[in-house]
């Protein structure tokens, strides 16, 4: 998934940067500092946790697809637009992994207190058993939405047997080519301003696979 924001770090946190004292006050003249886009962008997610990342969890997934139907120009080819995988991988970042995360990953088992290596561990099943199971259950229901089937048409049961399959897991263990380093390098290295960008690169680059693996099944 895309950078996900509940709450604002310490250092990136309005209050203590001085964005959320009353004006004429004597620590907002000693401490206030101009509004940049940064102190903007998080000053948004803090307010607005949910509405904030669902919104860049769908912009990224569909940049992503959109990524992924130009690729073919780069060979001579044409743009092959198609809003379906658009509205598909759009739906899914926005009503399907930003709650998960939000509720369950921030929510409750970033709150226990974990040692960095627990995280990085906790990241790692979460996203490849939680997150990878629920996108493709979400995937094959929209699918057969979006192309004309009605609910009672929707073969539930063999959607839910894929995640029974080794083909689930063995690609659901890629996305850790994508997300492990990124998640290392979050958890370890990178100050907490710097990690959304990180996170947004690898949700992007492992959209841009999913969709190309959609395209050509």
């Amino acid at each position: 998934p895309a950078a996900f924001f509940s709450e604002p770090n310490d250092e990136m946190s309005p209050t203590r940067s001085g964005l959320s004292k009353k004006p004429g006050s004597r620590a907002a003249e000693t401490t206030a500092k101009p509004s940049t886009l940064g102190s903007t962008y998080l000053a948004v997610f803090a307010a607005n946790p949910f509405t904030a990342n669902a919104v860049q969890a769908a912009v990224i997934n569909a940049i992503g697809v959109l990524t992924c139907q130009a690729m073919p120009l780069l060979s001579g080819g044409e743009f092959q637009f198609d809003w379906k995988p658009i509205a598909i991988f759009m739906s899914i970042g926005a009503f399907v992994i930003t709650p998960l995360v939000l509720t369950v990953l921030i929510g409750r088992i970033f709150r226990l207190g974990l040692t960095k290596l627990q995280t990085l561990l906790v990241c790692t099943l979460f996203g490849t058993f939680v997150i990878g199971g629920a996108f493709e259950v979400s995937f094959g229901v929209l699918n057969e939405v979006f192309s004309g089937k009605g609910i009672a048409d929707i073969q539930l049961s063999t959607i839910l047997a894929g995640l029974f399959t080794s083909k689930f897991l063995w690609g659901n263990l890629e996305s850790r080519i994508v997300f492990l380093p990124a998640d290392v390098l979050n958890t370890y290295f990178v100050p907490p301003v710097y990690q959304p960008l990180v996170s947004n690169i690898a949700g992007y680059i492992w959209t841009v696979v999913l969709a190309a693996r959609a395209s050509s099944s």
